[in-house]
């Protein structure tokens, strides 16, 4: 059920989503679209393009593009499943079994959900399909870690996420993944 206003409990969850959507920039440059969100999934499409196909015989998009759309998708559910909650929730376990090629020369989707969240962890599962979730072309289901810093993504440009601090203070790479300067200054843009 696409939500393109405030659901019952106040959350615009299809804006929400997208301002998660727009700070991913593999995403950006994969074309993925946000097509509906609501707490309980997101459907996100990834447009063909020449450019992502993986054999120029077949004309199918590359599974590596599959396996972005499903991970980026998993993410994007989890923001939805915590709101109004912000955090950063990266991906610590993915896995994805491809049933069937894509066919060629069309879009992909992926619907994705979050089946279980606890303190720490988000469990997610999910399909790329393209005419229909009932026939997959692959399956996963993905694992995130909940940081605890509150703001994560969708914090305000220029902000710093509360719980940074302590962040940067006990792993490096919480870090590099809290602080855009420190990723500018290891050469990532």
């Amino acid at each position: 059920m696409e939500q393109t206003a405030s659901a019952p409990d106040g959350i615009d969850y299809k804006q929400l989503v997208a301002r998660f959507m727009n700070n991913i920039r593999h995403g950006k440059a994969l074309g993925f679209q946000l097509v509906e969100a609501s707490r309980d999934g997101v459907t996100v499409r990834l447009p063909y393009k020449e450019d992502l196909v993986g054999n120029p015989t077949t004309g199918v998009i590359h599974g590596g593009a599959i396996t972005a759309l499903l991970d980026e998708s998993c993410g994007m559910a989890v923001a939805a499943a915590i709101a109004p909650e912000m955090d950063i929730t990266p991906t610590i376990d993915l896995r994805i079994d491809y049933m069937r090629p894509a066919e060629p020369h069309r879009d992909i989707f992926a619907y994705t959900h979050v089946y279980r969240l606890s303190k720490s962890v988000a469990f997610a599962r999910g399909v790329a399909y393209q005419d229909h979730p009932d026939k997959p072309i692959a399956h996963c289901v993905a694992t995130f870690i909940r940081m605890g810093m509150k703001g994560g993504y969708l914090a305000p440009k220029g902000a710093k996420p509360q719980g940074l601090e302590e962040a940067q203070h006990s792993e490096p790479n919480a870090q590099a993944a809290a602080d855009p300067q420190v990723l500018k200054d290891r050469g990532v843009e």
